[in-house]
């Protein structure tokens, strides 16, 4: 599982290589983007040409235009400034959800409990999304179905410095709730990708995401701090 997390970490290969790579030489890579019929349209600009793949697409999930986390292997010889020809090897869904403005929520409906990122670069903007691979805590076997949303922080985002927000309803049933500790959870992965471009057409200077963080779920109680953090940005290619 945090495997996952550390592949995701890397979030996108750059379409370059040091002159001492060789041109049958294989190479790893990740990245994101919107699927079309036989090809991965990257937030960067380029295109990922699955030539062979060690998995497949579940196809009640993924449809064209689905945005899709992609692991994939390449060869040096096979690759230019607009296109890589890989071979996939693993992929990850991630769910595409609008960002809330002020009038679109109750705040009582969208909650204000605990998530924490496993790295700094789980979390992410590029291709007009705010991309966020977040782990939450759940009771054990709980059939009830948390939500997670993002709100536009209109009154704190200033002349193109965005702020938004992550909020977690866990109805009741998560770490911090009397009878839900660590040792009676599970623990849950989201991936999610957030489109700002829907609540803000103008330059964009930087975006900076404020959460509850759960920076010690083993403790009674719990440990949460609320934190804000400023992420790196990709423009749309």
């Amino acid at each position: 599982m945090k495997n996952i997390f550390k592949a995701i970490a890397l979030a996108a290969i750059a379409i370059s290589a040091a002159s001492c790579i060789s041109d049958d030489q294989e190479i790893s890579g990740s990245t994101i983007g919107t699927l079309a019929d036989s090809y991965l349209l990257t937030d960067y600009g380029w295109k990922l040409i699955f030539k062979t793949s060690e998995v497949t697409f579940d196809k009640s999930v993924v449809k064209t235009g689905s945005r899709v986390y992609v692991n994939f292997n390449y060869l040096y010889s096979e690759m230019s400034d607009t296109e890589v020809k890989g071979t996939m090897t693993s992929y990850h869904v991630f769910n595409v959800q609008d960002i809330l403005k002020e009038g679109e929520y109750e705040p009582e409906d969208i909650g204000t409990d605990g998530i924490y990122f496993p790295s700094a670069n789980n979390l992410w903007a590029s291709g007009g999304y705010v991309n966020a691979c977040l782990c939450y805590y759940q009771g054990k076997n709980s059939n009830t179905a948390h939500t997670i949303s993002m709100v536009y922080n209109e009154q704190e985002s200033v002349d193109g410095d965005l702020v938004f927000e992550i909020h977690h309803n866990a109805f009741g049933e998560t770490i911090g709730y009397q009878g839900y500790e660590y040792s009676n959870c599970d623990y849950v992965q989201a991936f999610l990708s957030f489109n700002y471009l829907k609540v803000y057409s103008g330059k964009i200077n930087s975006i900076t995401v404020k959460y509850n963080n759960i920076r010690d779920a083993v403790s009674t109680p719990p440990v949460f701090e609320d934190v804000a953090v400023k992420i790196s940005i990709t423009d749309p290619a």
